[in-house]
């Protein structure tokens, strides 16, 4: 029997394929990623929304403040917790020893996985966004030349938190430290990074820190090109800085990284 070989030029894509379809293939990564957001969307609009009232953030209703801070925080949450929990728990198993038999460097696995992911993230934008942006009420339709923006924003913040995600696997080898540092910085973020709750209801002195974190700072420039208020040319910067800071990031990060439980960090 023949065996056939890929071509070297395909191996990235053939990757890419198999860590789509791998990840798809898990119930729990696809609800956390599509469904938790839709859900918590209609249960925080049901408190909350019902009102055309404009927001102190950017100016929108609340329930657009609502589709763009969910939009954000799945990004957040998925690309850099998500994502680093589920290497650490692969590689503590020994389920990633079998690549570092395979003919390819780790910089080649790793373009796979964060293309693999970034697409994820960007059809969750597509879908989560474009559609309740038309359907739900008090929205402001969102043109598609300014969804494809926002998902172009979003997909160079996605590089860099999946470079962070990378990089916090290659130090840690313990699945119960992966979880203690995830809950210890999840949760200030999600709930002062100005996602679904206003951080004007925070108290002065914490609103006064809490303006000058990389979270809130670029949630309030993608609700900013949501709201139409920035055009591509005030983001260009922007996005250009974040995906080349996180190609960077990524790179490094997989030099650090090993296919062997033993021989990461702590």
């Amino acid at each position: 029997m023949t065996e056939v070989a890929l071509p070297r030029g395909s191996l990235p894509l053939h990757l890419l394929k198999i860590e789509v379809l791998s990840y798809l293939k898990h119930p729990l990564a696809v609800f956390w990623t599509f469904a938790y957001p839709i859900i918590l969307f209609f249960l925080l609009n049901a408190i909350f929304g019902g009102s055309s009232a404009r927001t102190a953030a950017g100016g929108v209703s609340y329930t657009d403040y609502l589709v763009s801070g969910l939009a954000v925080m799945t990004v957040i949450t998925t690309a850099l917790f998500g994502f680093a929990v589920a290497l650490v728990e692969l590689r503590a198993r020994g389920r990633l020893k079998l690549f570092g038999m395979m003919p390819f460097s780790k910089s080649t696995f790793f373009l796979s996985f964060t293309a693999s992911r970034v697409m994820i993230l960007v059809v969750f934008c597509l879908v989560f966004v474009g559609v309740l942006s038309h359907l739900a009420p008090n929205t402001h339709p969102i043109t598609l030349p300014n969804l494809l923006l926002l998902c172009l924003f979003l997909a160079s913040a996605g590089l860099v938190l999946i470079g962070c995600s990378i990089l916090v696997t290659s130090l840690i080898k313990r699945t119960s430290t992966a979880h203690a540092i995830i809950n210890f910085i999840n949760i200030p973020v999600i709930f002062l990074s100005d996602l679904f709750l206003p951080a004007s209801i925070l108290p002065k002195w914490l609103f006064a820190i809490v303006k000058w974190s990389p979270f809130f700072i670029f949630t309030e420039k993608y609700r900013a090109v949501y709201a139409d208020t920035y055009s591509l040319a005030d983001i260009a910067l922007w996005t250009g800085v974040l995906a080349l800071s996180g190609i960077v990031l990524i790179n490094a990060a997989s030099r650090l990284f090993t296919w062997n439980p033993s021989e990461a960090g702590y």
